[in-house]
């Protein structure tokens, strides 16, 4: 098994854990009933921040490769470990601010409701990044 998987961090596993559950389960309903996965938002996402020209905050995608360096580094105290830190909560932010995806060339499907998968990726990585903040500050500390 690699070193990431050796450490026994319970913290870490429970954020890997919400983050793998939001995969498998639905993350947007769309007006018209459709529902779409969060492991095809994780798999395509990147190439909606190509595609989707109007819609500026699907570059927020970019969150899930912060938040996979910072499982991998989650142990440093680090300068960098911070600015990805507050990189991950700036673009999870920012989440909140998309109403409509590109399901096909035409036109986008606007967002009716944002389902459980959206809101434990949301919450993995916002446990992850403040247990990176507060790493940081509080040194002294066991965390």
């Amino acid at each position: 098994m690699s070193k990431f998987f050796k450490k026994n961090t319970i913290i870490l596993k429970v954020i890997w854990l919400l983050f793998l559950l939001s995969l498998l389960l639905p993350t947007y309903t769309f007006v018209d009933g459709e529902k779409i996965w969060g492991y095809s938002l994780f798999l395509f996402g990147w190439f909606d921040t190509l595609m989707a020209n109007d819609i500026k905050e699907w570059y927020c995608w970019y969150a899930n490769i912060t938040f996979i360096i910072l499982s991998f580094r989650y142990q440093k105290r680090s300068i960098s470990n911070l600015i990805f830190a507050i990189l991950t909560l700036c673009l999870v932010a920012k989440t909140f601010l998309i109403t409509e995806y590109w399901q096909n060339e035409a036109y986008p499907s606007q967002i009716l409701t944002r389902d459980l998968g959206y809101y434990l990726w949301v919450v993995a990585l916002v446990l992850l990044s403040c247990y990176i903040i507060i790493k940081f500050f509080f040194k002294k500390q066991q965390l």
